[in-house]
C-alpha cells in the first residue's frame, strides 16, 4: 500500500540524517581539541615567532571559525530541502486520524 506522506517522511528522514553528520563533525573537532591539547601540552603552551599570542589561543580561535563554517554548511544544506508548514502538518495529523477511524469500523 502506497505511503501518502512518503514525501514528508523522506524529508524528515533527510534533515535527520544532515543534524547527526553535523554533529558528529563538530564532536570529532572538539574531541580532536582537546586530546591534542593534553598531548601536545608544551607545543600549545607556547608563542609563535614574533607573536604575543599563545598558540592554544589561535587553536582555539581557529576551532571556533570551523564551528561556525560547520554551522553555515549545516544552514546552506537544511534550506535546500523543501519546507514543511505547520498547516501540512496538522493536514497530516486530520489525515492520519480520519484513517484510524476508517480502519477500526468507526
Amino acid at each position: 500500500m502506497h505511503d501518502p506522506h512518503a514525501h514528508f517522511h523522506d524529508i524528515i528522514k533527510r534533515k535527520n540524517l544532515i543534524r547527526i553528520v553535523v554533529v558528529v563533525m563538530a564532536l570529532a573537532t572538539y574531541f580532536g581539541f582537546s586530546f591534542g591539547w593534553g598531548g601536545l601540552k608544551v607545543w600549545f603552551s607556547g608563542m609563535l615567532a614574533n607573536m604575543f599570542l599563545p598558540v592554544s589561543v589561535l587553536t582555539f580561535a581557529g576551532l571556533i571559525v570551523i564551528f561556525l563554517l560547520l554551522e553555515g554548511v549545516y544552514l546552506l544544506l537544511i534550506n535546500r530541502l523543501p519546507k514543511i508548514s505547520g498547516s501540512e502538518l496538522v493536514g497530516l495529523s486530520e489525515s492520519g486520524d480520519a484513517q484510524e477511524k476508517t480502519s477500526s469500523g468507526r
